[in-house]
């Protein structure tokens, strides 16, 4: 049976016009419900072959009206994005995510994924870059807190906290952010930690998939971003905030050892055949909590790369930190995003 405010909800979004709102209640219900997914892909695929009669109509009509009375191509402007020609002429973006939608284990991540993607028109021969995640924390699951991951599609590391807005600091986009609480898992003692930190694996052969790439594999231009925010220090505190990518040949429970900088050294000395490319960034958080600070890592993966590691952190080594059992007094990070397209050859 056909649900009728999604059905609304997909038609809004099919014509440009659903907003912020609509938009987030339109991934969670095709996050959670496989009728809504099939109702989805069924409107999507009626679109792509109306577009497909459409545009044989008006290749037929060019042809016998001169090109001075032929109209202009509009450009229809989202908020989340920019798709340049008609409606019909993002048919190729709405395919491509239906498609994702389509495939197995659809979660959270994958649809946000793959309705930006079809914000954007992107289609397998477009040299933009795709949308691989878009994380504003908006949307169940919250990451874990039960240590480094050992599977991609999932956030996980020490305990960390999604809040609204909080000590005068708003959410950069939304109503929710990533708060850092701890330098451990749930159920351990930070001991001597001085760092919060977050993980996800990213299975590049996916990636590649996704950019019909994945029967002759190749170089990945892969761009990491995140803003972080903080309350002003007390004395002697120095909050930092950093990113970092590692892309790496070797299987999960093996990129899942190389997690630190010094595993990172051990590993490529047991293995020196491997691929191991890291990228990284980080920089002393400000003391403006009317500002967010936007990092930055880009990374070139090599065709070998099975999996890429994204490392997300906030970190205080100070004296003052140390001495006191609250060693975060409110660090925080929103907006992460991570985009990949084809290399240059």
């Amino acid at each position: 049976m056909r649900d009728d405010h999604t059905d609304a909800l997909i038609q809004s979004w099919l014509d440009g016009s659903l907003d912020d709102r609509s938009f987030a209640e339109l991934e969670a219900v095709l996050a959670a419900s496989p009728a809504a997914r099939q109702q989805f892909w069924a409107e999507v695929q009626f679109h792509g072959e109306l577009h497909e009669a459409f545009k044989l109509r008006c290749s037929n009509l060019a042809a016998v009206v001169p090109a001075a009375e032929q109209p202009a191509p509009a450009t229809a402007v989202r908020g989340r994005a920019r798709s340049t020609g008609s409606g019909w002429g993002r048919q190729a973006g709405w395919l491509a995510a239906a498609a994702a939608l389509m495939l197995g284990g659809c979660g959270v991540g994958s649809v946000a994924t793959s309705l930006s993607m079809a914000y954007a028109g992107w289609a397998p021969a477009a040299k933009q870059p795709f949308v691989v995640l878009h994380e504003g924390f908006e949307a169940p699951p919250a990451p874990r807190a039960d240590f480094v991951p050992r599977q991609p599609g999932f956030w996980s590391g020490d305990v960390t906290e999604v809040v609204g807005a909080e000590q005068q600091i708003t959410p950069k986009v939304g109503r929710s952010m990533l708060r850092f609480v701890s330098t451990s898992p749930a159920d351990e003692s930070p001991a001597f930690n001085v760092a919060s930190e977050l993980w996800r694996l990213v299975d590049l052969a996916e990636v590649r998939q996704q950019l019909g790439a994945d029967h002759s594999p190749v170089d990945l231009e892969l761009r990491l971003t995140a803003t972080f925010n903080g309350v002003p220090p007390s004395a002697g505190r120095q909050p930092k905030c950093g990113l970092k990518m590692i892309a790496t040949d070797a299987a999960s429970p093996a990129a899942h050892a190389i997690w630190l900088q010094s595993g990172l050294t051990n590993a490529q000395s047991d293995n020196p055949a491997a691929t191991y490319v890291m990228g990284e960034q980080q920089l002393f958080i400000d003391p403006d909590p009317g500002s967010w600070q936007r990092l930055t890592v880009q990374l070139h993966a090599p065709a070998t790369a099975r999996y890429l590691m994204l490392y997300c952190h906030v970190h205080d080594s100070s004296d003052a930190a140390r001495d006191t059992s609250v060693r975060f007094e409110g660090q925080y990070v929103d907006e992460i995003n991570l985009t990949a397209q084809p290399a240059s050859p």
